[in-house]
């Protein structure tokens, strides 16, 4: 998951958590794999989002971690 980036951005923990969830969701038969499947895509989708608007705005892991804690 998204682990190892949660020390870089809070947003991080937040979208692994939500993968998390999906996961154990999908695993509990409560979603079907489809379902899964888009949930994923629609994570993985914020997760370059959120890496674009770091380098967007010219800074590294650790300056974009506090500008979009403020």
């Amino acid at each position: 998951h998204l682990h190892p980036r949660e020390n870089q951005n809070p947003r991080y923990k937040r979208l692994s958590e939500r993968v998390t969830d999906i996961v154990e969701r999908w695993q509990g038969d409560n979603i079907s794999d489809p379902e899964a499947v888009e949930a994923l895509k629609s994570v993985e989708a914020e997760v370059l989002e959120v890496e674009k608007e770091a380098e967007d705005e010219g800074m590294d892991a650790a300056e974009f971690a506090i500008y979009t804690h403020l």
